[in-house]
């Protein structure tokens, strides 16, 4: 498990910090939402740079409901939306990898 000292170390990258979070739950959530659409259409598939924020801020709740916060606590991090839709974002790389 990576902490966000490690994180913030560089002694893991993005991906691999905020990848610890994302479970087959949020995986689903993602694949369910509107948001879907837009990270299969997208033309950026690493960073989604192309989506707009809203369709990010649109699954967040969800997200935190699933993780909770105390999954945060235990990495030494506190719950953020920049760290929720990093999150998604990691989780949306792992869908398109999959396709």
């Amino acid at each position: 498990m990576f902490t966000k000292k490690d994180f913030t170390a560089g002694k893991c990258n993005e991906d691999e910090y905020y990848s610890q979070f994302v479970t087959k739950e949020v995986i689903d959530v993602i694949r369910r939402s509107t948001t879907y659409k837009h990270i299969m259409q997208a033309r950026d598939k690493k960073d989604f740079f192309d989506l707009d924020l809203h369709q990010w801020d649109f699954i967040t709740g969800a997200i935190l409901c699933l993780i909770g916060r105390e999954a945060f606590k235990e990495r030494g991090d506190y719950v953020s939306q920049v760290g929720l839709v990093c999150i998604a974002k990691a989780a949306a790389r792992k869908i398109v990898q999959r396709v």
